[in-house]
């Protein structure tokens, strides 16, 4: 039997997901999905929460409000939060606009996977430039560093 670590699922599921087009609200691998929802199914699909919902939110909402709608998303996961030494498989919440309002998965050192409104789909990025200034927060799912099945 092939062992992986959590990280390693998460990578994997989460490139899965890439090309699929972008669609707010929505959750459906290959079909639609938004950053939201795209790190809510990848986290769901694997077994890490039992059902991911929310409750609906504008397109906009982020530059009108200091509610940390997308932070609060992430943290109702149980995911506790990371101030260095960033991993595959940890969940990056950028800042756009008043607060973190997007949000991608750490695929390697260098490289992150989020569903990108101006791309129309969920692509991989390098965390650099921009993405690197609007990186904010970086969350991690529990687990023990050991081998999982």
């Amino acid at each position: 039997m092939q062992t992986s670590t959590l990280a390693d699922r998460i990578v994997k599921e989460a490139l899965e997901w890439e090309g699929t087009p972008y669609h707010h609200q929505a959750g459906l691998k290959g079909v639609g999905t938004d950053c939201a929802y795209f790190v809510g199914k990848v986290a769901e699909n694997i077994g890490l929460i039992e059902k991911f919902k929310t409750e609906p939110y504008s397109i906009e909402w982020h530059w009108h409000s200091h509610e940390e709608k997308m932070c609060n998303i992430v943290e109702s996961f149980g995911l506790e939060r990371v101030y260095d030494d960033t991993q595959p498989g940890d969940i990056l919440a950028f800042q756009y606009g008043r607060v973190c309002s997007h949000l991608g998965i750490m695929l390697d050192e260098n490289q992150f996977i989020h569903a990108h409104i101006k791309a129309g789909r969920v692509i991989v990025n390098n965390l650099n430039g921009d993405f690197a200034e609007r990186l904010k927060r970086v969350y991690r799912f529990p687990y023990n560093k050991k081998d999982i099945s």
